[in-house]
């Protein structure tokens, strides 16, 4: 039984407590939540913006002679899929700089 660790209550008295309170302190000082946010932020647009291409793609070889119109379409969807991904990087600096 490690040092100390008669009157603790984690897992049966089979971890003290200060090991238990460091791994906490551990965690709550290192971990970035803007990381995660930007992470999982980044995942959506970059999924949108491949479906996209391949529609476009798609479009273009099916009907070549409207290209620069489905070019045009592709363009303006695939920016409105990268604003998510601005807004999720505006939440991460959010998160790191004022939380």
């Amino acid at each position: 039984m490690p040092a100390g660790a008669k009157n603790s209550r984690y897992l049966g008295g089979l971890v003290d407590s200060r090991s238990v309170n460091h791994a906490r302190n551990y965690y709550k000082n290192n971990m970035n939540p803007s990381a995660f946010v930007m992470g999982i932020g980044a995942i959506g647009p970059a999924l949108g913006i491949g479906l996209i291409g391949y529609a476009a793609c798609k479009g273009i070889a099916r009907n070549p002679q409207a290209a620069s119109s489905i070019q045009i379409m592709a363009i303006i969807s695939i920016a409105f899929a990268e604003a998510i991904a601005i807004y999720a990087l505006v939440v991460a600096l959010i998160l790191k700089f004022v939380g």
